[in-house]
């Protein structure tokens, strides 16, 4: 990244002591470092949240390319078709007055029997 050998580093730490001081050296120097380290993770969350967008485009792309999601889509309108269908049925079973629950009002079905809770079978 930066193109610094030795003696510039040895450069660096010299000016470094004269200009901080020897008793505030070993605080600057931690403060660098947590700064550094702060920086080093801040640019790897960014790295990976590029690289992140980056496959998602090219899985979009790819999905393109192979024409599903168009297939998606044709079957994204189907299933709202079925539930559709589907819940026209039921509200059509339970608007007629007939409880769904209740297996002798269902077409086809014979009528149950009335049950008064204190005679018994009403004939």
């Amino acid at each position: 990244m930066f193109d610094i050998g030795s003696p510039e580093v040895l450069l660096i730490a010299i000016v470094a002591l004269l200009v901080i001081g020897p008793e505030r050296l070993p605080e600057a120097i931690r403060a660098l470092a947590t700064w550094w380290g702060r920086l080093k993770r801040w640019l790897a969350l960014v790295s990976k949240q590029i690289s992140d967008e980056i496959g998602f485009d090219r899985i979009r792309q790819q999905l393109d390319e192979e024409g599903m999601v168009e297939e998606i889509k044709a079957l994204k309108i189907e299933l709202n078709q079925v539930t559709g269908d589907l819940g026209t049925g039921l509200s059509e079973l339970t608007g007629s007055g007939s409880d769904p629950a209740n297996p002798s009002h269902w077409p086809g079905m014979p009528p149950s029997e009335s049950v008064d809770e204190k005679t018994g079978p009403v004939q």
